[in-house]
């Protein structure tokens, strides 16, 4: 019978209450798990701020995308205008702008990486 990682036996049918703890190496597979525990919480913790920064990245990517976009679309020629609700060259224009940013943002933060080593 296995209680809570303890093996439990009992001495006597006649004294069912009566339980022994065999002597297994308990505290050794508490600290196991509880620095398992600790070492997946802190992983999950870095992840978690790699997600936040790339999520930051391709959101000032987007929103500086378009500005750009939205800033030089009335010098742009008929064909590049976005029209509304409408798959279009303008729309691939922001895209290729948006996706430029990125590229931009992702190389800068890697020299800016590299330059700190």
């Amino acid at each position: 019978m296995i209680a809570y990682g303890f093996w439990i036996s009992s001495l006597d049918s006649r004294r069912s209450a009566l339980l022994v703890i065999q002597n297994l190496p308990v505290e050794r597979s508490a600290r196991r798990a509880f620095g398992a525990a600790r070492r997946n919480f802190v992983d999950s913790i870095a992840l978690m701020r790699v997600l936040i920064g790339k999520f930051t990245k391709i959101f000032v990517a987007v929103i500086g995308g378009n500005a750009l976009y939205y800033i030089f679309e009335d010098n742009l020629p008929a064909v590049f205008r976005h029209r509304i609700f409408a798959l279009d060259w303008g729309l691939l224009l922001d895209l290729w702008i948006c996706i430029l940013c990125w590229l931009l943002l992702d190389f800068s933060s890697k020299l800016i990486q590299r330059r700190r080593r």
